[in-house]
């Protein structure tokens, strides 16, 4: 529709009217609608334009589903206990019922429901049940990164996708981050920017259940600094390689997640002043011992174990058996992953510690703990008197071999326990323990050293990573990888420790936010209302307040004596019963319950008081200090004096604590945690408070970001097909999602600057200008306000602040705007382009329509030539072409009717050959319907000369075959064409017209004679059985027939009818003297030789039927009739032509006979010729005419042979022919067929095939494999003519003289330093990145030659050169750049054929080839480059000439369209 941008908005918008309605569509696919009389515009659908169902949307809400979160439905009717019956928007009916705290959110808002927008603060309609939605439908399309404000959502997206690799880090780093969709890069910049802009420590929090992503964005995180910041001492890539040893020793196979961090940590990544990586310091808490001795069903336990026993060297070592015969691995059920390859891991865990300056000594001695561990759970207890003692006493010695401690004193200790008198301290006295409380203790101690050594390995990283220089100058930013809240069946100790922290985070995360968006508007300087903090502080005292919080009465009640869980509970109820955060659980024993931010959560007190203690015996502390392992010396460090113990005897005597669940943080030294024997251990309660105080004071010294991870379901399915909406909605609440949008909510979370702003919304009022971009705004504003309302949009120092109800108003008048602007444009430039096209066509136009008008050929073509310089060609065009090639033919003709009209004029005799030109030439002017003066006299002379020859010829026939009826047409035409009487032919024809006029006398006479026409009343033939045939002649008519015959013999009959009379006169006379005399066998004789003359020649006089009626006889009939059939039955064709030869006479009924002699004498004369010629179609014709009647004759048999052998070598060389198979075939092949005689044209050009040179040979035969579309064949073809090439040529394509790649001098250039170290390894494997492309691209193309240098980051990368995640994305985007980007495709080559060239990694070289081979079958290299590629590939052995064959399939087949997908490329 028509539009006046100059036009007022209140003209144009107008007031509400409800006609003349239309849906248009925004640039991203989103419906607004106009009002196309009034100019009206909404978002919201109009009820003109609903159909019936969407006219009642407003009764849907969003009801709460136990299942899916919340579903769009109609109450259709509610019960008093909170029961509903909803139907669904699908048309479902189900019955739910809603609990206290469930809200119904009603008027859903289809419209807004289509717009999933990046940041959820930003949405129309904001509450649980549409956040949890938009995350939903962002998941569906794989967009797993979304905002609220400055906060990340982190979906897991359980598969692979392409959003890591080194462009995509290099658009976050160097792109605007606030353009670019949400991305944990995002997170990542921003943290890293602002550390160095604003002076200020960051950090960046990441949370959320297990399996939801944490470990993975952890990852992401440092990967992204490492790659932007570096380090000059390679700091960063130390610091990646920490992380295969942490969640090998750390991580385990959980129900939720293959891959579950079971500690949380705090990575402190320093920088120095020049903003690169300095050092890292890493802080582990609650590392989850009690995985070592027990898992549930379904999980495994740490990593470590089963990568160590996948290795057979350390397996036979450490004397390990089966995972399935080790009771700390067999309990679960659960061995293996799908999908993770443990020996992989672990090399890639002794790699990490290498990289980590970890010593051979070292190493071996985790590794010895690590078996000590499974060994130790495999010690079995058996009853003893009292006591027990162990059962399998040898593998207590495998275990103190591998501790290095007395065998005797260990096992003394795990059976007897060694208590002090509580009265002298000096007095002790044993126990013997029962085979459970043994095995309790052999757990605890397995837990113990494994924690122990989980915190030396931390603190063996840290002190690999410790930064050099000065530490006041260094800054940090703290990655913070810390488990979610938690809510289970059944609530431990461990639960109580990881919701405490999470309180605290969120209390941190709250306090920070408004915060944080209250400065906002106070830098702004805008009028706001002040927003109420949420606070949970109620909760933390509860938890920890001095003297009644929940963690101070449990360290209170370890060490009162006789202190017990239920003693500790009682305490807790007392204490807090009153408190509106806690509940009594009246009707249990074990439990209480606390009301976190989260939600309630009822925790069980059982083992409370042991998992607090977190201790093992003194007497296994002395063992462990005894060993002569350095490792365990540095778990457990010799005590400097008998301890000064503060706890009651009693106490003491319970200091067999179990050691069971998470165990405390390392410290920053290899130094145990596990207490000894120099004062009492504090708690593990109390170390946990220590540490998370800690842990808050570091945090709130720094600017915090948060990610917030969601997983999206339990059966670790993509979430774009698997979205547990009830389990997200979980999720959402837990991490404090829906308060943070709350807190957004209540402010103005659309923000742009000023500039951005004005760029965005000036098209709604052009003209709008001010002194600056803050008064251009109000200007704007101002403008737009004539149409809606805009008080409410405030405008900052630096931005303008508005609501979402502003920002749909502003977006709406966007989009009319570029509708109605897009359609003017639109418009106009086709209008200019029609015009120019129709200036274009129309001026030839009327040049072919004057240059048909005028008819010059010249003219024509030149006009013809014009059409091809327009467009499209108009329809003149097809009149001028038919015009010239008329005039082009007529030109032809002419010349030729005047040339042979001139021959005709000379010559008085015209020749055959001259009149057919005359005939030709004329055909030719007839087919173009010309009719010039030429044309017309040559029709006339033809047709005159024609007739002519045609009468003479005709008259000269007609009188050598005395032809009477010929004679007279030819006369006729002879006066009519004028021809003299005089000429020779003319009175020749005339004379023998007479002579035959004189004939027809004669004739007369005969026929009456011989009764031909009509009966001679002379003669009467008999009809009667007996006597058939007899016939009576008077006299008279005797006489007749003798005169007459006499009488034409003299005169000499001529004409064919005449002949024919006297040969039949002659035969009857004959047969009436034969009859006369009884002479039947020369009646039979006669009448025979008279059956032989050809039709005609003899005519049918009764006499002659009548004498054959008398001589056949039934006795001759029968024996004729006998000699047929003998003969017949053994094909003899002589007895049959003359048994045949008879029944003629007789007049036998003998068809039969005559057809099988016929075929039999064919038969034989084919067999003989096609025996004679060896030829295949002539032997097929005998064979197939003999077979027709059933000939099998030794003959045939001969020809049936020789006909199949000349077939089936016939086919043999036309198939042969037509693939052209190996020479060694072909001659094979022409030798047998030379051998039978063989001499067919395909035969000798097969001879001719046989003695080619080799490469015109394989020449031919790859153009038969083209032809035949055998694609394996043709590469193996090309890859034979190339080594030919190759073998004359090869020398000429060395790899560093190709035209395509840069010298290295240079490549060398653009270095300031190391530039001859450059030079000398340009093509040479390289560790870290490359400063410019390998090959020659155009400077001008500044994006290829940027993306050269990522592509390199990618594959080295992808090879394990550099620690990169999700390698395979990175590999899968190399691919894809070089099927997109042809310019870069042998960039990728060299840069690949660098780095396998000369790598001091076996196995990264191995990914080279295998990169190689990926990118071989995905697109080809330029022409240019091709042969220098195969060359290389040539020289570098027989393992690698498979590359050659997928090389010729990609170029044989081009490019592929996609890259595979990530999960489908080797790891």
């Amino acid at each position: 529709f028509w539009c006046n941008t100059d036009e007022p908005f209140d003209n144009q918008l107008g007031s509400s009217s409800m006609s003349s309605w239309k849906e248009y569509k925004t640039a991203d696919g989103l419906e607004y609608y106009v009002n196309e009389t009034s100019g009206e515009t909404t978002w919201d659908k109009p009820e003109e334009l609903m159909d019936a169902g969407e006219l009642i949307t407003g009764e849907y809400s969003w009801v709460p589903h136990p299942d899916q979160g919340y579903v769009i439905a109609k109450i259709k009717h509610e019960a008093k206990d909170g029961t509903r019956q909803i139907e669904t928007v699908d048309g479902f009916s189900m019955e739910v019922k809603l609990g206290k705290t469930d809200k119904i959110f009603p008027k859903v808002n289809f419209a807004s429901l289509k717009k999933h927008m990046d940041d959820l603060v930003q949405m129309q309609d904001v509450n649980e049940a549409t956040i949890q939605y938009n995350l939903k439908e962002r998941a569906k399309k794989d967009i797993i990164y979304t905002n609220v404000g400055d906060i990340l959502i982190s979906i897991n997206p359980y598969k692979l996708l392409p959003l890591y690799t080194a462009s995509v880090m290099e658009e976050y780093w160097h792109g605007n981050t606030e353009a670019l969709p949400p991305h944990v890069f995002t997170i990542a910049s921003d943290s890293y920017r602002k550390l160095f802009e604003d002076k200020h420590n960051q950090s960046v929090i990441i949370s959320g259940e297990s399996g939801a992503g944490k470990t993975e964005a952890t990852k992401v995180v440092l990967q992204f600094l490492a790659e932007v910041a570096g380090s000059t001492s390679g700091v960063e890539q130390r610091m990646l390689s920490a992380n295969p040893i942490l969640e090998s020793f750390g991580n385990a196979k959980t129900i939720r997640n293959n891959n579950s961090s079971r500690f949380g940590k705090l990575m402190e990544i320093l920088f120095d002043p020049k903003a690169r990586i300095a050092g890292c310091k890493i802080q582990n808490y609650l590392l989850e011992k009690s995985r070592v001795t027990k898992q549930s069903l379904g999980e495994r336990n740490f990593h470590s174990f089963y990568q160590i026993l996948s290795n057979p060297e350390q397996r036979k070592k450490l004397q390990l058996g089966d995972a399935n015969q080790i009771p700390y691995l067999n309990q679960s059920g659960c061995i293996e992953i799908d999908g993770v390859n443990d020996g992989e891991d672990f090399e890639e865990v002794t790699h990490a510690m290498d990289s980590l300056s970890f010593s051979a000594q070292e190493k071996q001695e985790v590794f010895n703990l690590v078996a000590a561990v499974l060994h130790l759970g495999s010690l079995h207890f058996v009853e003893d008197g009292q006591g027990s003692k162990i059962a399998n006493a040898n593998l207590l010695e495998v275990v103190s071999n591998l501790l290095q401690v007395p065998s005797f004193m260990l096992g003394q200790e795990l059976t007897i326990r060694q208590f002090q008198g509580s009265a002298s301290r000096s007095t002790t006295y044993s126990i013997p323990l029962t085979p459970s409380q043994a095995s309790d203790g052999r757990d605890a101690l397995a837990q113990t050293l494994y924690g122990n050594l989980f915190n030396w390995l931390v603190a063996k990283i840290n002190t690999c990573l410790t930064p050099q220089g000065n530490p006041g100058q260094l800054r940090m930013i703290g990655a913070l990888d810390i488990f979610g809240f938690e809510i289970f069946e059944k609530n431990s100790f461990e639960q109580l420790c990881i919701n405490f922290t999470n309180e605290k985070l969120q209390q941190h995360f709250n306090a920070h936010t408004f915060k944080l968006e209250e400065q906002v508007y106070k830098d702004e300087k805008i009028s706001f209302q002040h927003v109420e903090f949420i606070d949970n502080q109620a909760v933390l005292d509860l938890i920890e307040k001095k003297p009644t919080g929940l963690l101070i009465l449990l360290d209170e009640e370890i060490v009162v004596p006789k202190g017990t869980d239920e003693t500790f509970l009682k305490k807790l109820n007392q204490s807090h019963e009153k408190n509106e955060r806690f509940k009594v659980n009246k009707t249990s024993r074990t439990t209480f319950t606390l009301i976190h931010y989260a939600g309630e959560v009822v925790y069980d007190v059982t083992n409370f008081l042991d998992k607090n203690k977190d201790t093992i015996p003194e007497g296994i502390i002395d063992v462990m200090e005894s060993s002569g392992s350095s490792l365990i010396n540095a778990l457990f460090p010799p005590s400097s004096g008998k301890a000064q113990q503060e706890s009651s005897s009693d106490d003491a005597g319970r200091g067999r604590g179990r050691g069971r669940g998470r165990g405390s943080p390392g410290p920053a030294s290899p130094a145990p945690a596990a207490g000894g024997k120099t004062n009492r251990k504090a708690s593990l309660g109390a170390q946990f408070r220590e540490q998370l105080n800690q842990l808050m004071i570091t945090l709130n010294a720094t600017e915090p970001h948060y990610i917030r991870c969601i997983k999206p379901n339990q059966n670790k399915k993509p979430a774009s097909q698997d979205f547990d909406g009830m389990m997200a909605l979980r999720q959402l609440r837990y991490a404090g999602v829906f308060e943070a949008v709350a807190i957004r909510q209540t402010g103005f979370p659309f923000r742009m600057t000023h500039v951005d702003f004005w760029k965005r919304y000036r098209l709604l009022a052009p003209t709008a200008q001010g002194s600056n971009p803050k008064d251009t705004c109000a200007v704007l504003l101002k403008e737009i306000g004539k149409v809606k309302n805009t008080s409410a949009i405030q405008i900052g120092q630096t931005k303008v602040l508005y609501r979402a109800t502003q920002y749909r108003d502003l977006e709406l008048l966007r989009n009319f705007q570029i509708e109605k602007n897009s359609i003017i444009v639109q418009a106009g430039n086709r209008g200019w382009k029609s015009r120019i096209i129709y200036k274009r066509v129309n001026a030839v136009r009327q040049q072919l329509r004057a240059a048909i008008a005028k008819r010059d050929l010249e003219t024509i073509k030149t006009a013809i030539s014009a059409v091809e310089t327009v467009d499209f060609a108009p329809k003149e065009n097809i009149d001028a072409i038919a015009l010239r090639d008329l005039i082009i033919e007529e030109i032809r003709v002419t010349g030729v009717l005047k040339q042979v009209l001139g021959e005709v004029a000379m010559r008085k005799d015209i020749p055959q050959a001259l009149l057919d030109r005359l005939k030709a030439v004329v055909a030719d002017a007839d087919a173009i319907g010309f009719k010039s003066n030429e044309a017309n006299n040559a029709r006339a002379q033809y047709t005159e000369i024609s007739d002519r020859i045609t009468t003479r010829a005709l008259l000269q026939k007609s009188t050598t075959d005395s032809d009477e009826d010929n004679l007279k047409a030819g006369l006729a035409k002879a006066q009519q064409l004028g021809l003299s009487d005089t000429e020779a032919t003319v009175a020749a024809a005339k004379e023998e017209l007479a002579r035959i006029a004189k004939e027809n006398e004669h004739v007369r006479d005969l026929k009456s004679a011989l009764s031909i026409d009509r009966l001679n009343p002379g003669l009467q033939i008999s009809s009667q059985p007996g006597s058939k045939g007899q016939a009576t002649l008077t006299a008279q008519a005797k006489q007749d027939l003798i005169t007459a015959e006499s009488a034409a013999d003299r005169f000499g009959c001529k004409t064919a009818v005449g002949i024919a009379c006297v040969k039949t006169a002659q035969v009857v006379l004959k047969v009436r003297r034969a009859l006369e005399n009884e002479a039947f066998e020369e009646v039979e004789s006669l009448l025979y030789e008279a059956s032989k003359l050809p039709p005609g020649t003899i005519l049918d006089a009764p006499e002659l039927k009548a004498a054959t009626d008398q001589v056949q006889t039934r006795a001759k009939k029968a024996d004729v009739q006998a000699k047929l059939e003998s003969a017949a039955a053994v094909f003899d064709g002589a007895t049959l032509a003359f048994e045949l030869g008879k029944a003629a006479t007789l007049q036998m009924e003998v068809e039969y006979y005559t057809d099988l002699h016929n075929n039999i004498v064919h038969a034989q004369s084919l067999i003989s010729e096609g025996l004679r010629l060896i030829e295949q179609e002539p032997l097929e014709a005998a064979c197939s005419f003999a077979e027709s009647f059933g000939y099998n004759l030794e003959d045939y048999h001969q020809a049936v042979h020789l006909r199949d052998v000349l077939i089936g070598l016939a086919g043999e060389i036309d198939h042969t022919l037509k693939i052209l198979e190996s020479r060694e075939q072909m001659t094979e092949l022409y030798n047998r067929a030379v051998g039978v005689g063989m001499h067919t044209a395909p035969l000798a050009e097969l001879g001719k095939l046989v003695v080619l040179s080799e490469e015109e040979l394989t020449k031919r035969q790859l153009k038969a494999a083209l032809i035949l579309n055998e694609k394996a064949r043709i590469i193996s073809l090309n890859i034979k003519l190339k080594e030919i090439f190759f073998e004359q040529f090869g020398n000429t394509f060395k790899i560093n003289e190709c035209s395509s790649i840069k010298t290295p001098q240079e490549y060398a250039r653009g270095k300031i330093f190391g530039k001859e170290k450059t030079r000398l390894e340009m093509m040479n494997w390289q560790k870290g990145g490359i400063h410019a492309s390998l090959t020659r691209i155009d400077p001008l193309l500044q994006k290829e030659n940027k993306d050269a240098v990522t592509l390199f980051k990618n594959l080295i990368g992808y090879m394990g050169d550099k620690n990169l995640s999700y390698p395979q994305t990175l590999a899968r985007e190399i691919i894809q750049r070089g099927i997109e980007t042809p310019i870069l495709r042998d960039e990728i080559y060299v840069q690949i054929i660098k780095q396998v060239t000369q790598n001091p990694n076996p196995e990264s070289a191995k990914k080279g080839w295998i990169m190689l081979e990926l990118c071989l079958s995905h697109f080809p290299p330029s022409r240019t480059f091709e042969n220098y590629l195969e060359i290389w590939i040539r020289q570098q052995g027989e393992s690698r000439s498979k590359l050659r064959s997928v090389l010729h399939e990609v170029l044989f087949s081009g490019a592929k369209t996609s890259a595979p997908a990530a999960e489908q490329i080797p790891a």
